[in-house]
């Protein structure tokens, strides 16, 4: 079969060596101890796919085993989701609710063996991030390192303004009902009808939003995230985009990490399924 244009992430040892096993086994879903022999690059090389391959940021293509790939050494990647509603943020619903990780799939044509970063609940919409790098993931998550996350809430009924005022005073706050004390970094009506409002937190609490409008006398009825850290949700519901390098240095940026460039970019042009004369029978 022919599939062009998709494209998978491989992590890197430190020194920036992969096998080239890894990619088989990942792009046809053989095991990789049945994957065996070499591959050719485009100048005539031969590489032995148990062998440690240097990968850097210039393209190599490779042709064995049935595919056509080009690997190329980048940054961790990170991608922008839409999120619709009624997509659910686990793998797996008990329930049988379709979940974003089936969509993302879906749209991306592979498996991205990814974390989202700040889950949302099937009835709100908006921006999530998803990333295979661990440490990027923890710290854009962590409370303590106070990433912007803005929202837009549809109200049932206006705010007391009182409660609404004491939302982003640091001296007041608003007390939910579990006794968490949380403060608005920003807190306003997006039109006149005050029924409209966005709100900036920072610490990624469970259904923080939505806690918060009920401790100020009113209900959510609609909410999207509209930004998380640097990046602002774009596109339809269900759009799902790779960020450039330069969009991913912000989000490295912003909480303090060093870019990990220990990844290659793998590209497949063509996978063939007849090719089984490799295989360690």
């Amino acid at each position: 079969m022919s599939d062009d244009g998709y494209r998978t992430f491989i992590p890197l040892r430190p020194n920036g060596t992969l096998r080239l096993s890894a990619v088989v086994s990942r792009i046809t879903g053989r095991p990789r101890r049945r994957v065996r022999g070499t591959m050719t690059g485009d100048d005539g090389r031969v590489h032995d796919v148990d062998g440690a391959l240097t990968v850097t940021s210039e393209p190599l293509r490779l042709k064995g085993h049935g595919i056509d790939v080009t690997l190329q050494r980048c940054l961790a990647p990170i991608w922008s989701i839409h999120k619709p509603l009624g997509l659910v943020c686990t793998t797996q619903d008990p329930s049988g609710a379709p979940t974003l990780f089936d969509h993302i799939a879906m749209v991306l044509g592979t498996d991205p063996d990814a974390n989202l970063v700040g889950r949302l609940d099937r009835d709100t919409s908006g921006v999530i991030l998803m990333t295979p790098d661990g440490q990027l993931d923890q710290r854009l998550r962590h409370p303590s390192r106070h990433v912007e996350r803005v929202y837009e809430a549809t109200l049932a009924r206006p705010l007391d303004p009182d409660a609404a005022a004491a939302a982003t005073d640091p001296a007041r706050g608003v007390v939910l009902k579990d006794g968490h004390r949380v403060l608005a970094h920003d807190l306003r009506p997006l039109d006149d009808s005050d029924l409209r409002w966005t709100v900036t937190l920072t610490e990624g609490r469970y259904h923080e939003v939505r806690r918060l409008f009920a401790a100020m006398g009113s209900h959510v009825e609609q909410l999207q995230r509209v930004r998380y850290g640097t990046v602002a949700v774009e596109g339809e519901p269900g759009a799902c985009r790779l960020l450039d390098d330069a969009e991913r240095r912000a989000l490295y940026a912003l909480v303090s990490l060093e870019p990990s460039d220990t990844w290659a970019t793998v590209t497949v042009a063509t996978i063939r399924d007849d090719d089984d004369d490799t295989l360690d029978e």
